[in-house]
């Protein structure tokens, strides 16, 4: 057994020169993935090489490199010399492959104020790193663990703890510019970058090592959504390829001692590379998307006319004409229904002709018609329909498949026609909805998707009868409001429905957003749909409105606050400087959120509640925060605090 005061004198001893060695491979790690002159052609070892930046960064926030106090635990001190010699074992890595391949030139002042990180300290880095596009954050800045809902104020201070405890790590103000480049040596050089990862992540425990991986996979998910040129996105392809493809044995040992948990290290090494072909799926997901978005008009005209032909579909219901609800439809040997695409007025008044509401509903219809995997839950679009009403209106259908399992004769129910229709389920049928719901919304918003229209009449369930409706089955329709991200054409500002607004934020509602559209107003909608999961009623009847198209916009605002019992909240873009939330000692439960507990149990109330404050959980909690630190900490508490939990509830049936 090692001698205890004998490894705190190794520690000692070492830790000064360990830290100083992990400081300078931050530093290179900074350097190697700014250079510029990268051949456009070997532009994804870049991202490549971003990858195992993070995979560093993760390790070291993880044992302590970058905490202030910079303590290890007794069981990494023993092996501290071994971590030692792996960190300068990096470092050396780095400075033969500059040495050979590169130069320096200094950064002129315009220089360093146009750096995105602080030209002074490397602080930053900690929460973003240079993608080529924006910042992407690297490390989760609220702590990876189980977090107890009723103590959601909680999250907020660690997050300020945490960025307070981080140490400054001085960079120098010089930029490294490639004078000569050897794609096998570069190759070379990221392999063994890659390995030693691997061989110091080892070291750690299975929880403490799951958790560096969940927090790589997350910032990989991040340089996804960050990135919107097509060319960027195919970098990230060939990257996520090449690693997929590398051989992942540990070659590198520094000494004779083997890591202690290098067999299970291998063990998820490999899972997360087959998750690491998943999202290259959803990388080429999002590059379609992109390129669909860039077609030209000439593009429209044709496919738009190929659509329409393809069911001949205005022939189709000349004489019948259009159902005005939802129904299953036998068409040219497939199962069809009509999915109306609703538009703001305003958008006819400014043009008359209806020009660029045809061409928004063409772009959906393409949009929607992208193969999508099974858990997005989003049937797929087979063109489109345009009509006129008896004033001479534009009328949009969206022609939308039908599960291939499904066969006539079937109805279409939406959720809100169950949750008026048959009895309260069981809470394992609920449990299975509510995670089937939230995966297929995250899935939309790792390839930068927004719905804006998320409800339960726009979440579509098929069966003969109400009663054997298979709940864990669910799609996701009522795209006329939803959106890529970065393509403003697509937006609709939203009309004033009480309907509606109910389900909105109270920051979007009735088209008064204040801000841009982010992702925690879609959690807010989901979270009323979770909330009528467990209730297993109408909004409107949890809350006791007996005339909804009575509502007035005030009435509409306040419901946020009525279900949670908070004050109104500030818009998440107008805030600047510390949030100061009241202490979770002064939290009090509201009487609709100790109801779902009762029906659903504390997990399933903890969901909902951090659902319907993510955009407290979206806001800068210390001055100067930035936009990708708090991006990252909602999809960080997303996975966590609700995907995790609801996993775990349903193991639990």
């Amino acid at each position: 057994m090692a001698d205890p005061l004998g490894v705190a004198r190794i520690a000692l001893g070492t830790g000064s020169l360990t830290l100083q060695a992990v400081d300078e491979c931050i530093k290179f790690y900074k350097l190697f993935t700014e250079a510029s002159h990268m051949p456009e052609t070997h532009r994804f070892l870049q991202v490549r090489l971003q990858m195992e930046q993070q995979r560093f960064l993760n390790f070291a926030e993880e044992v302590g490199f970058l905490s202030a106090d910079a303590n290890l635990s007794r069981s990494l001190s023993a092996h501290s010399p071994t971590l030692q010699g792996a960190i300068l074992e990096l470092k050396t890595l780095f400075e033969r492959f500059e040495q050979v391949n590169g130069r320096y030139v200094s950064l002129t002042p315009r220089d360093e104020f146009n750096e995105s990180a602080s030209s002074s300290t490397l602080t930053d880095l900690l929460h973003s790193t240079k993608t080529g596009v924006e910042n992407i954050k690297l490390v989760s800045s609220i702590e990876r663990r189980t977090v107890k809902l009723s103590e959601l104020d909680s999250i907020i201070e660690n997050a300020k703890r945490r960025a307070a405890k981080l140490r400054k790590i001085v960079a120098e103000p010089r930029r490294l510019v490639w004078a000569a480049f050897d794609h096998d040596e570069f190759v070379d050089l990221v392999r063994k970058l890659s390995e030693i990862n691997t061989y110091l992540i080892a070291f750690l425990d299975d929880a403490r090592a799951l958790r560096i991986e969940k927090a790589t996979e997350a910032s990989y998910l991040e340089m996804l959504q960050m990135r919107t040129d097509v060319n960027g996105l195919k970098d990230v392809i060939q990257a996520l390829t090449h690693v997929a493809h590398q051989h992942q044995v540990v070659r590198w040992t520094p000494t004779t001692t083997e890591a202690p948990n290098f067999s299970a290290t291998t063990v998820n090494v490999q899972a997360s590379m087959r998750r690491m072909i998943a999202m290259s799926e959803l990388v080429n997901i999002k590059i379609r998307r992109l390129e669909i978005s860039q077609d030209g008009e000439s593009d429209y005209v044709s496919i738009k006319a190929s659509l329409d032909n393809e069911f001949n579909i205005t022939d189709s219901f000349a004489l019948e004409g259009i159902p005005d609800s939802r129904q299953i439809i036998p068409l040219n040997k497939q199962n069809i229904w009509l999915e109306p695409v609703e538009y703001s007025p305003v958008l006819l008044e400014r043009n008359s002709d209806g020009a660029p509401i045809h061409h928004r509903v063409y772009l959906l219809a393409r949009l929607l018609s992208i193969a999508l995997p099974e858990d997005f839950r989003s049937p797929h679009c087979q063109g489109y329909i345009r009509m006129l009403d008896k004033d001479s209106q534009p009328i949009f259908r969206l022609v939308l498949k039908a599960p291939d399992e499904i066969h006539s004769p079937v109805t279409i129910f939406s959720l809100r026609d169950l949750l008026a229709g048959v009895p309260m389920p069981s809470l394992s049928r609920r449990a299975a909805l509510s995670l089937t719901l939230a995966t297929s919304l995250g899935k939309f918003h790792d390839v930068g998707w927004l719905h804006k229209g998320l409800r339960s009449q726009n979440i579509l369930l098929f069966s003969s009868t109400m009663k054997s409706t298979d709940l864990s089955q669910p799609y996701i329709t009522g795209f006329e409001l939803s959106r890529p991200s970065e393509m403003s054409e697509l937006t609709d500002k939203a009309r004033f429905e009480p309907e509606v607004d109910m389900y909105r934020h109270p920051l979007v509602q009735g088209g008064e957003n204040a801000g841009a559209y982010g992702k925690s107003f879609d959690l807010y909608s989901l979270g009323i749909v979770f909330l009528e999961i467990a209730y297993w009623l109408p909004i409107e009847s949890i809350l006791s409105i007996e005339k909804v198209g009575a509502l007035t916009a005030e009435k509409l605002r306040s419901i946020r606050a009525t279900i949670i019992d908070d004050e109104p909240e500030a818009d998440p873009d107008t805030l600047d400087g510390d949030i100061e939330l009241p202490p979770s000692s002064k939290f009090v439960e509201s009487r609709f959120l100790q109801r779902v507990a009762a029906l659903c149990g504390d997990p399933y109330r903890d969901i909902v509640q951090l659902l319907l404050r993510a955009t407290e959980i979206e806001s800068p909690v210390y001055r100067g925060e930035k936009t990708a630190s708090r991006h990252r900490r909602l999809q960080d508490v997303f996975r966590e605090g609700v995907l995790e939990r609801l996993q775990k509830i349903n193991e639990g049936f």
